[in-house]
This record gives C-alpha cells, structure tokens and sequence, in this order.
C-alpha cells in the first residue's frame, strides 16, 4: 500500500535530525545560551537560512514520516519493500514509504513515542500519562521515555500484547 500524502525530508536542523514540535504542531525554539533549553537530549540548532534557533532532535522515524518508524528486520536493518509487489509488501499496520536517508522505499509502522515492544500508560480518558525523569515513578513499574512526536516524556511499559 502506497501513502499518497508523502511527506517531505524536514527542513531547518541538520541531516538525519528533524525539529521538535509540540502537541500542537509548534516547533519548539531555543537558546543557545542555555544548555537545557531542548527537551530529550536535542540540540538547539541555528538555521543559517532563517536565523531561527530550534531544538533538533535525531530522527526516530530514521526516515518514515513525521509519527512513524522503520521497521526493522531481524538484523536491525530497515526492512525494504517495493509499492505494487505483492512479494515485497510490509506486514500489516505497516506502509510502505520512500526514504529521504536511504533513498529507497522501506517500511514504515506508526510510532506510539516508547521504546520499541512498549506502549505508553494511559489514563481512564485514554490519555498518555506525563511524566518527569528523575521525578515519581511511573505506575506497575513502568518507565519515563521521551517521546519525539509530542516534545514531551510520558510513562511506558512493556507491551502486554508482545507486539
């Protein structure tokens, strides 16, 4: 299956990094006089075209669209797929997507912000569960990650569905 809305490589940090941006689309900008102005170990980069100083982050979707992620093969490598070939289609929940970084078309699975094999908590209103590195622990021993797509770091734990 082959999305027709591709997205574009980002724009306005260096290559294999792409801007943080908020819950509410908004890149998140910065000051390079503070070291900890970006969340998530992100850097506060100057746009030499712009000006614009924003917090650039290492592309978790190492090329898939903005919420999305490789998927990877047993060997840790993107697994490729070609759009219209029925023998080298992704598995399902996957798209096949071009790769800006690899220039060709790989895998891509939606991206929930944990760490592979987890899945965030959530609230009774089904709403990620926020939390602080450092601060209270998350419930039933899950743990504080950074999730890249909302800026923010919310609780995760192991995938119950082993998925």
């Amino acid at each position: 299956m082959i999305a027709l809305n591709q997205e574009p490589p980002p724009v306005g940090c260096p290559m294999g990094t792409r801007p943080l941006v908020n819950s509410s689309g908004m890149e998140l900008t910065c000051s390079p006089s503070m070291p900890d102005s970006c969340p998530g170990g992100a850097l506060c980069y100057t746009d030499t075209l712009t000006n614009i100083k924003r917090c650039c982050g290492s592309d978790p979707g190492q090329g898939c669209p903005s919420g999305s992620r490789v998927l990877l093969t047993s060997e840790e490598k993107p697994q490729l797929c070609i759009p219209g070939r029925a023998d080298a289609i992704c598995p399902r929940g996957a798209l096949c997507q071009w790769s800006h970084l690899i220039d060709r078309y790989q895998c891509c699975e939606p991206d929930n912000g944990c760490p592979r094999h987890q899945t965030p908590q959530k609230t009774v209103f089904d709403v990620a569960i926020t939390c602080n590195p450092g601060g209270a622990p998350c419930l039933d021993g899950g743990g504080c990650h950074f999730n890249f797509w909302t800026a923010s770091y919310q609780c995760c734990r192991l995938d119950a569905t082993g998925e």
